[in-house]
């Protein structure tokens, strides 16, 4: 695996040297194009050394994503195991129940309409969230944790190979989606423009981290403080996607269950009163 990383690292350095786009160089040589990416950026000057350490930062951050976007399928699923449940009910025990000798109860299917309506709008919000980053308080804090370990950790993995921080910074923010890449660029602009106070780019990383960046780069400490960070926010990552995926989970199938629940309760209601009447 390490020796296969560095040839193909190399292949990607040598096809941009002869002048190839870096996403064209990444593909071809088989390297994540985000690590490509900002290597090219920073052009720091051990490039296979960094290549190698942010193609192994890219992968792991990756396989983070694809979890999450595989768990976004997870309320769709459910929507549709609710929709064919509650249309067996309606369509086949319910007429067969009311048509029986001993029936001809009426119940309404308002309630388990509205309650199919409702869960269906909610887990397809649920699930187009996931995909598409939308915050969703105690819901979606993954995506935050896994943008703000790429930040730092690319920021690091730059600044330590001697690339300036405002350089490191830059090139870190072309990992991200466009918001987080608008709040890095604007981290790096502060920093060169002097400012006293750091400013707030949630999207990259968390108040107080950032402050403690901000000072550390002020007090020519950033490095240190770097590897800090990309050790905190890694540990931070690896607890919060876990637990995303069984919030998504846990939240699906409640709502999933709600649908079919009253589906089935309308049914029930159906039968003592058919029983009964």
């Amino acid at each position: 695996m390490t020796q296969a990383l560095h040839d193909r690292a190399a292949r990607a350095l040598e096809l941009i040297r002869q002048g190839a786009p870096a996403a064209s160089a990444a593909r071809s040589a088989g390297v994540p194009v985000r690590a490509v990416q900002a290597c090219a950026l920073a052009a720091p000057g051990d490039a296979q050394g960094v290549l190698e350490s942010l193609a192994r930062l890219a992968m792991e951050v990756e396989r983070r994503e694809r979890q999450l976007r595989g768990a976004a399928s997870w309320p769709f699923v459910l929507l549709l195991a609710a929709l064919l449940s509650s249309a067996v009910v309606w369509s086949v025990a319910m007429p067969a129940l009311r048509s029986a000798p001993m029936g001809g109860a009426q119940v309404s299917l308002v309630p388990a309409v509205l309650a199919l309506g409702a869960s269906s709008l909610l887990l397809v919000a649920l699930g187009l969230a996931v995909l598409l980053r939308v915050p969703v308080p105690g819901l979606t804090r993954a995506w935050a944790s896994i943008d703000r370990h790429a930040f730092a950790s690319c920021t690091h993995l730059l600044h330590a190979a001697g690339v300036p921080l405002t350089g490191a910074l830059r090139a870190a923010a072309s990992w991200l989606p466009p918001r987080g890449r608008a709040a890095g660029e604007g981290v790096a602009r502060a920093l060169e423009a002097g400012g006293t106070e750091a400013p707030t780019a949630a999207a990259v990383l968390e108040e107080a981290a950032l402050g403690l960046l901000w000072s550390a780069a002020k007090s020519g400490t950033a490095a240190p403080m770097l590897g800090a960070l990309h050790a905190t926010t890694r540990v931070t990552m690896e607890r919060e996607v876990p637990r995303e995926l069984t919030r998504l989970h846990t939240t699906a199938l409640l709502l999933a269950g709600l649908a079919v629940g009253v589906s089935f309760g309308t049914f029930y209601l159906t039968y003592i009163r058919a029983v009964t009447g």
